[in-house]
């Protein structure tokens, strides 16, 4: 079996322990004419052998000259660099079939803690890249589409539920073995119709190394059996952003009801490496109720389905919610006008449709990211941004020409990766980074989410 490409994660691990893989320093992307690209990897780095796991790929030169690879699909290609001095580096590379000039070498999250053969979604890096975030379920995201509890795809956990990669997950629904109750009433959600497994946001600190690490439970403390899980974890932007602040898209199950039976907006005191429970629910008397509870509910109204959300606050405190609504066929974005300082927001008015450049009935617009330079978002399965040139957000004038950063087919097979989306954009000493969710159909038909990783080709990282 090939390990190296059904599970990623162990060709990452490699380079923790014997090299570091951090931003493939090792390889170069080319500007090719080849349907996904072509990669160099460097003479100098007195290597002796390269190996490769995953898609085919045809691999040209030495460790003398250097070689040069050319993956012949998109998916997954594990690179395994053998140094003179028995170190190994190792890499994992996202062959995709359009990468924006701007964009160096894409590559799974380096690391061995993020990535599993498990469900790793609503991922995002916090403005100075030493924070990620990684919504997590033990199982496979396929299993949410199988209506029977007992199907394997939904019953087993196919990843970790305990340290060291998920430390202090809820355990009352899995037992030693992996397996999972997945429940159907949960507080406030009682005609969802099929199984809903355990699920909890983690923070991962970046380490020396370059890789993430630490992780650590970020709540709901509901012991995974009770609320539907806050999902969309994202450190708001700006010069106007206070630190100790996050927005998470939560379900309180408290206040469904008439109107408002789908996810709101809220804010959550947070401090990097330190616990930060939403709640601990519990149902009394046929109600139910909350202990501990910390979070702030943003945006105008609570109405309809507000997911996926990114605050932004610039130097003269104007703030922007950003959300979307994907209950709705065309998946429309929306925005919000406000003003003030964290945690004291007001806003405006109601909630604002964008022109239909970007965001139309024709196609799919989700998860949007702005930071003031750019509108980023999951549209037509790539991860594409607008520019933004100032002005009403709801004027088409207002924004640039749209650019296709990351794009892949969203025909499913085999070892392909067929799904982007989740987009976040940090900074650090050597320039922007972009994370994003990738998916990939593993070889028993699953979908496999992981946490995407890539630098700007002006970083000084070789990529």
């Amino acid at each position: 079996m090939n390990i190296s490409y059904r599970y990623p994660m162990i060709g990452l691990m490699f380079g923790l322990l014997f090299g570091s893989p951090s931003d493939s320093l090792m390889v170069v992307r080319q500007n090719s004419k080849a349907p996904f690209g072509t990669y160099d990897v460097s003479a100098v780095l007195n290597a002796v052998k390269l190996e490769t796991t995953g898609i085919e790929v045809t691999v040209s030169g030495n460790a003398e000259t250097g070689w040069r690879l050319e993956p012949k699909s998109c998916g997954e290609l594990t690179l395994r660099l053998t140094k003179k001095d028995g170190r190994i580096e190792a890499s994992t590379i996202l062959t995709l079939p359009k990468i924006d000039s701007k964009w160096g070498v894409v590559t799974s999250v380096p690391g061995p803690f993020v990535n599993t053969p498990a469900w790793e979604d609503g991922v995002s890096l916090s403005p100075d890249s030493q924070t990620l975030f990684v919504h997590y379920s033990p199982i496979t995201i396929s299993g949410m589409f199988q209506p029977d509890p007992a199907n394997a795809w939904v019953a087993q956990a196919r990843g970790p539920f305990s340290g060291p990669q998920r430390p202090d997950f809820p355990r009352k629904r899995i037992d030693d073995q992996g397996r999972v109750r997945s429940g159907f009433g949960l507080y406030g959600m009682d005609k969802i119709d099929r199984p809903f497994p355990p699920t909890a946001l983690y923070s991962f600190r970046r380490l020396a190394d370059g890789t993430f690490g630490d992780p650590r439970l970020i709540g709901p403390q509901d012991d995974g059996d009770g609320s539907l899980g806050a999902f969309g974890p994202m450190i708001p932007t700006g010069e106007g952003a206070a630190p100790g602040w996050m927005v998470l898209t939560f379900n309180d199950p408290r206040t469904n009801g008439p109107g408002d039976s789908e996810s709101d907006v809220v804010l959550l005191p947070f401090q990097p490496n330190k616990p930060a429970p939403v709640g601990l629910f519990a149902r009394e008397n046929g109600q139910v109720v909350c202990g501990n509870w910390a979070p702030i509910r943003l945006g105008p109204d609570s109405l309809g389905h507000q997911g996926n959300s990114h605050l932004h606050i610039d130097r003269n405190h104007a703030a922007s919610l950003w959300v979307d609504d994907e209950t709705k066929p065309e998946k429309d974005l929306w925005v919000a006008d406000g003003t003030g300082q964290l945690p004291n927001l007001k806003w405006t008015g109601t909630w604002l449709h964008l022109p239909p450049r970007l965001s139309g009935p024709e196609s799919e617009e989700i998860q949007p990211f702005f930071n003031g330079q750019f509108l980023v978002m999951r549209k037509d399965n790539g991860i594409k941004a607008f520019p933004y040139k100032g002005g009403p957000f709801t004027e088409d004038s207002s924004w640039g020409t749209m650019e296709t950063w990351l794009q892949t087919s969203d025909i499913p097979a085999k070892g392909q990766v067929f799904v982007l989306g989740e987009p976040t954009v940090g900074h650090d000493r050597d320039g922007e980074i972009l994370s994003f969710v990738y998916g990939v159909m593993r070889d028993d038909g699953t979908i496999d989410l992981n946490a995407g990783y890539v630098r700007a080709r002006t970083a000084r990282s070789r990529s």
